[in-house]
Order: structure tokens, then sequence, then C-alpha cells
């Protein structure tokens, strides 16, 4: 699916730019069962708005999954809310569109 993915966004006109998180060492750190995790979103997108998009491509979502949702969200609320950094945004995408 994330190959599906990657060929939607280079053939879109939305974004100006995306980079699968591979070796990029962007992680939101969040906790399950308690232990501490990482979270590495599978694309970072800059769109031609100026806005950014963290993209999960998934079927299946389990207990942990929401978890890191969970922490997405809040990451993207604290740095929307500081202001410093642009606006963000997070999709989970269960199909290729």
């Amino acid at each position: 699916m994330e190959a599906g993915a990657a060929r939607h966004l280079e053939e879109s006109a939305g974004p100006l730019f995306d980079a699968r998180d591979d070796h990029l060492d962007f992680v939101i750190p969040y906790e399950f069962p308690g232990q501490p995790r990482a979270y590495a979103p599978d694309f970072l997108i800059q769109l031609t708005d100026g806005s950014a998009l963290i993209l999960e491509i998934m079927g299946y979502e389990d207990e942990e999954d929401r978890e890191k949702h969970t922490a997405v969200h809040r990451w993207v609320d604290a740095v929307n809310n500081w202001g410093e950094r642009g606006r963000w945004g997070f999709e989970v995408w269960r199909e290729v569109r």
C-alpha cells in the first residue's frame, strides 16, 4: 500500500514535497503499554499551501496504532498551538486514493 501511496503522491499536484520517513529521525514518542516507544510516520509531506502533513498508510488498526495516533494528534495540536513551525496535520489512509 505504501508504494501505491508514494506513486499517488508523485503523480498528484497537491504536495510540494514529500519524503518517506526513512532515516529522517522524525519520531513522536508515545507509550504502549506503559513502555516508551517511538512512532515514525510513513510520509512527511509539505503541501503547496505551506502546511505540513504527517501521513500514515495502513490497513488494520489495533490498540497500539490507536495509541500512536492519539500521540500524533497531541503532537500536532501542540505544534500548531506553539505556532513557530507552521501548520501541521495528520491523516491515515486506509486505501490509496
